[in-house]
């Protein structure tokens, strides 16, 4: 568990650590002066739009995610976020921005963001909180590790003593992503879609009252 050192109150648990894996690096924002690991939330921000106007953003920090593995290589979430977490035109950014509780301004963290669809692979995937060593690498049509590593993150949730919202793989749930796809689309994931208890990725219509739920992350 993440605690604030001067409420001490948890804010989030550890979902991925940099142990120097390819990509490791690019995963935990190394880049963006971090580099150590990436904390999630112990709640949701809520369920918003990716955004209520039809823009594409520009490459980089948003490549036009249209595969599974376009969206595993896109980790650039504080960029993205950067560019639009103040604006009110994208709801999902602007309220992971804001979240609370906020982390200490007085160590080295990102603050909350919403992250992109690369990170949230990473914690999903393999290497990501809990992994087992039966866990399968993420391919087309095979996403059924995802149930074993959100099991453990449950359980995580469970141990820090404090108010969370756990994953469920009994219930169709979207969550946004940074990522984009097109004029149109945002990226986001779902649990439980197609695979019964695995994910899928999908996706959020721009401009319309169409909402994912915002899990937001930190970078440390």
């Amino acid at each position: 568990a993440v605690t604030n050192p001067d409420s001490k109150e948890v804010i989030g648990i550890v979902v991925y650590w940099n142990e120097g894996r390819s990509d490791d690096d690019a995963i935990t924002e190394k880049d963006a002066g971090y580099g150590h690991g990436l904390v999630m939330a112990l709640n949701n921000a809520g369920e918003y739009q990716w955004s209520i106007e039809k823009v594409n953003q520009a490459n980089p920090p948003f490549p036009d995610i249209n595969s599974e593995s376009t969206m595993r290589s896109d980790f650039m979430g504080i960029a993205k976020n950067r560019v639009l977490a103040d604006n009110t035109n994208y709801p999902a950014f602007y309220y992971a921005k804001r979240y609370s509780p906020a982390p200490d301004v007085t160590t080295n963290n990102s603050g909350w963001f919403l992250g992109s669809g690369g990170q949230w692979l990473a914690i999903l995937g393999t290497n990501g909180l809990g992994a087992d060593a039966t866990a399968v690498p993420w391919e087309a049509g095979n996403h059924n590790n995802s149930q074993l590593n959100i099991t453990n993150i449950n359980a995580a949730l469970a141990e820090t003593g404090t108010t969370s919202t756990e994953f469920s793989l009994k219930e169709y749930k979207g969550y946004a992503t940074s990522s984009e796809n097109s004029t149109d689309y945002g990226v986001a994931f779902f649990f439980n879609y197609r695979t019964a208890g695995g994910m899928e990725i999908g996706t959020i219509i721009k401009s319309t009252t169409n909402v994912r739920v915002v899990r937001p992350l930190l970078a440390f």
